[in-house]
């Protein structure tokens, strides 16, 4: 079952998978940003950019203000 049919999961629908891989890493598995870069081959910066691109993507879903702004 992916994650966009599970319970009260409709808002993660709206993350890239990039994003949802970095909310999984950081919030899920409790990584450090320095830690996600290294599963991801990314830079600690790069994952924590792509993390607040997700959590304001989220937070507009769940206060009625998505889409975002170009």
């Amino acid at each position: 079952m992916s994650s966009s049919t599970l319970p009260g999961s409709w808002p993660l629908v709206v993350l890239t998978d990039e994003q949802h891989e970095v909310l999984r890493l950081r919030v899920v598995h409790g990584l450090s940003a320095e830690q996600a870069a290294l599963v991801l081959g990314s830079t600690p910066a790069e994952v924590r950019l792509v993390q607040h691109q997700a959590l304001e993507a989220l937070r507009a879903v769940i206060t009625g203000s998505w889409p975002l702004p170009p």
